[in-house]
């Protein structure tokens, strides 16, 4: 039998930082957290160098390594409709605890809290970034963001399995890029960095199931064309 090697690549959960042509500094009671925002406009290209102190941080690869297990702990399959927001994923995960590899929905609660928690310092490490990817386009974070290794299309069959592949993994990371600038937006507009930090966290799920989903697919779309 044909063995066929795919690499699920690993999402790189980002986020970034607004800019306004004039001096914002807003405040939040909860946390404290104060965001400036006193400096010109930046373009896309200003993203790629912050995206990469960023990932390149350990606080970052502790938080992805946390978000990787919570996503596989899951083992959704299902419609990512049903989880495309905080309360629908943890409405889902205590409906269908059976279905999960997490002991019970406490369990999953405690460590969903710990994301957001260590996602709030990941925060709090890269306000430039943040306020960045406030300021940008889709097209400026899209293009940071990690594409599929798979095997290539060598016949018209498997061609149409990664023209599939393509607009599904497009659509995730559009998904993606637009939660997180509308939440940079809103954090720099608030300072609301607990608010934030459950929105990445549940965006980043979101994707890394969407794209996992997808490469499965692939995968045997792929096998069926040979």
């Amino acid at each position: 039998m044909k063995k066929i090697s795919l690499l699920i690549f690993g999402l790189l959960f980002f986020v970034s930082c607004s800019n306004d042509n004039e001096d914002v500094t807003t405040t939040n009671g909860n946390n404290n957290t104060t965001v400036t925002n006193n400096y010109q406009a930046k373009s896309g290209n200003n993203l790629k160098p912050l995206y990469q102190a960023m990932t390149a941080s350990k606080r970052y690869t502790d938080y992805d390594a946390a978000i990787k297990l919570f996503t596989a702990k899951m083992r959704f399959t299902g419609n990512t409709a049903q989880i495309n927001t905080e309360a629908k994923l943890l409405g889902w995960i205590n409906t269908n605890i059976a279905l999960t590899s997490f002991n019970n929905y406490t369990e999953a609660e405690t460590e969903w809290n710990s994301i957001k928690k260590s996602g709030e310092q990941l925060i709090t490490d890269n306000q430039l970034f943040f306020q960045t990817l406030a300021g940008s386009q889709t097209q400026d974070f899209v293009v940071l963001l990690p594409e599929p290794d798979v095997v290539p299309a060598s016949n018209p069959c498997m061609e149409a399995c990664g023209d599939v592949l393509d607009l599904t993994v497009e659509n995730a990371q559009t998904t993606l890029t637009n939660s997180m600038i509308n939440g940079a937006t809103e954090y720099v507009a608030t300072g609301n960095g607990a608010a934030f930090s459950a929105t990445i966290a549940t965006a980043t799920t979101l994707f890394k199931i969407q794209t996992g989903i997808a490469v499965e697919t692939y995968a045997d779309c792929i096998l069926a064309c040979l």
